[in-house]
């Protein structure tokens, strides 16, 4: 009981903050958003800023994000962000804790769970003026349990972060809930909430509150709905290839794609959902760019620049910088042999493409932090009509993706303030590379879905790291070859992360050493969806 003790004693240092907000650790937040050392009352629409501001950095492109979870772990699993074959590269603890992303979720959840218990204390007519703040913060809290879910597999959800209402510690060790419960959970939740913020009209006094403390989208609540609704389509699809959940799956997708008007969902890159700071965190990539050239976490992988390479990309120029010392465009190739002596100088001697400095490297205070972007959605629309899960054109709606996003990419270059920003090709010439690629299926792609889903990687590269590598376990495709690393503890790309220490050793429920496996799949992902080479 002792350990049990140090586990949830700290616990309760973090509850204690959650009722008066939440930390915000940036100070462009804080200037706006009250410190919570100052804040004598715990409000529905305060808590509800602090459910956000604790998975901040899992929305927003800083670099703890980026060059930790993203290039070092599902980045590099990805082949999204350019890696060496070193050795110990796939395992997934180490280049640190891989566990930041679990920890902020835990207090997101946390604050949620606090703003749940002074909800339901309110009354009817104060519960009709704060219930917008309820709804947005489950549908933040769901997005961020999405990609828990994606990157670890079953986790306590239903009873983690009571320890505020019941006051025990001892019931209050929450159980494992399984993936399938909490997928179905989202998707029915996600359509009442949806259903609940459409069919709401908001008081002056609620409008108020909501646009200050609603940093993401000031107040917007149709982009609130998009959000929603985005998110239940994405979850669908994903349940929709395997798994025990395909026809939950596809009947979400039928029903969000078949009413539109019900469902809104983004259209444009006018409406995508993301977040876009007025100051912006600093991704360090100037600095890095600056100060330590050789360093990895901003190169190309092969697998991502030579497809753009090969089909004459638009996105290439904005997205990619030409090898200095040899003027082409070159990734790192896992399925190479690596000489810690040769490749590493030929790192620092930059025969490899770095992400391009105007768009990113010395743009990064611009970046928005892309949650759905209007291609993605583009993109399951056209696989969805392509598999007949909703009836609709297919390849007007992969063009549509394409072309969205070569806009989204040189919307986010015309930013540069480093050297001029690149000329948007013109509306023919993007058009043009949209047709070349739906006409190369039975050539290039063997099927449309192949050619959706290769396409729909590329647009998500090193900006959404972790969606590209659940589509990759999820579709198999494009089909990436990686090499063994013979005598690591985790040989080939894992399929999943393992637990982190302080939930193995404080929660019971959580599943033993011996069972908590880089190798178990999730329940909708593929068995076996990548290529291996011993070299």
């Amino acid at each position: 009981m002792k350990k049990y003790m140090i586990k949830y004693l700290s616990i309760i240092g973090i509850l204690t903050i959650a009722v008066l907000l939440c930390r915000c650790s940036d100070d462009a937040y804080s200037e706006k958003y009250a410190n919570p050392a100052t804040i004598s009352e715990a409000t529905c629409e305060k808590l509800m800023t602090g459910v956000l501001i604790q998975s901040n950095t899992w929305i927003t492109p800083v670099y703890g994000r980026y060059f930790g979870w993203g290039s070092s772990y599902v980045g590099k699993f990805a082949q999204v962000f350019g890696f060496p074959n070193t050795s110990g590269r796939y395992e997934a603890d180490s280049y640190g804790d891989p566990s930041g992303h679990w920890n902020d979720f835990y207090k997101s959840l946390t604050t949620f769970r606090v703003l749940e218990d002074i909800y339901s204390k309110l009354s009817d007519a104060d519960k009709t003026d704060n219930s917008v703040f309820l709804w947005i913060s489950q549908i933040f809290i769901y997005q961020q349990l999405t990609e828990i879910l994606g990157a670890w597999g079953d986790l306590p959800y239903t009873e983690a972060g009571t320890l505020y209402q019941t006051g025990d510690i001892k019931t209050s060790i929450p159980k494992f809930d399984t993936q399938e419960s909490l997928y179905t959970m989202m998707l029915n939740d996600l359509k009442t909430l949806s259903d609940n913020l459409a069919n709401s009209t908001l008081s002056v006094n609620a409008s108020g509150k909501l646009a200050a403390q609603d940093y993401i989208f000031h107040g917007d609540v149709m982009m609130w709905r998009r959000f929603a609704n985005s998110l239940r389509l994405r979850l669908g699809m994903r349940l929709s290839s395997q798994g025990n959940l395909v026809n939950e799956g596809k009947a979400a997708v039928t029903e969000v794609l078949g009413n539109e008007t019900k469902y809104p969902l983004p259209t444009d890159n006018s409406n995508m959902c993301a977040f876009y700071s007025t100051s912006g965190p600093d991704l360090k990539w100037t600095e890095i760019s600056v100060n330590d050239p050789g360093r990895i976490q901003g190169y190309a992988a092969h697998a991502h620049i030579s497809r753009m390479v090969n089909n004459q990309d638009p996105r290439l120029e904005v997205t990619y910088e030409l090898a200095p010392q040899t003027g082409t465009y070159a990734g790192l190739d896992p399925s190479k042999p690596f000489n810690a002596l040769t490749d590493e100088g030929m790192l620092i001697r930059s025969c490899y493409s770095s992400i391009d400095s105007a768009s990113f490297r010395m743009n990064n205070m611009l970046i928005p932090g892309l949650i759905f972007s209007a291609s993605e959605i583009w993109f399951i629309k056209a696989e969805a009509y392509q598999r007949n899960i909703a009836p609709g054109n297919a390849e007007a709606a992969f063009k549509t993706a394409i072309d969205l996003s070569v806009k989204m990419y040189y919307d986010i270059n015309s930013g540069a303030t480093y050297k001029l920003p690149t000329p948007l090709p013109s509306q023919a010439d993007i058009s043009a590379f949209a047709n070349a690629r739906w006409a190369a299926i039975g050539t290039e792609y063997a099927t449309a879905e192949e050619a959706i889903a290769i396409q729909k990687w590329i647009h998500f590269g090193f900006l959404q790291e972790f969606e590209a590598w659940s589509e990759l376990r999820r579709t198999g495709l494009p089909r990436l070859t990686y090499a063994t690393d013979n005598g690591s503890r985790c040989p080939n790309v894992p399929d999943r992360i393992k637990y982190p220490d302080n939930e193995r050793l404080y929660n019971p429920n959580c599943p033993r050493t011996e069972d908590d496996d880089w190798y178990t799949v999730l329940s909708w992902a593929k068995t076996d969806w990548y290529n291996r080479v011993d070299l």
